[in-house]
């Protein structure tokens, strides 16, 4: 039996709804969770990643969304721009 997304309204200290969270437990891939702003962007969310799960193509995308450009651009420099003819 496949399990569901579980898909939670994110309150302000008020009570108020701020966003909503999505979150995936599956056997045999580690738990993934993301907030968004609707409840709509949420159930999509989930219904995309888990139905990758199930052909087997998912992959973590977790580390890719929490790279800023700034960390890209300073890797580049470490990594590729010595390789390079002009380095300068």
């Amino acid at each position: 039996m496949a399990n569901m997304a579980t898909i939670r309204s994110r309150e302000d200290q008020d009570g108020f709804t701020i966003g909503w969270q999505a979150q995936i437990k599956r056997k045999g891939f580690p738990l993934q969770v993301k907030t968004f702003r609707t409840k709509a962007e949420a159930k999509e969310w989930a219904a995309v990643t888990e139905s990758e799960m199930m052909r087997g193509i998912w992959r973590d995308r977790g580390l890719a969304d929490s790279t800023i450009l700034a960390d890209l651009l300073d890797r580049y420099s470490r990594e590729i721009l010595p390789l390079k003819k002009s380095r300068q």
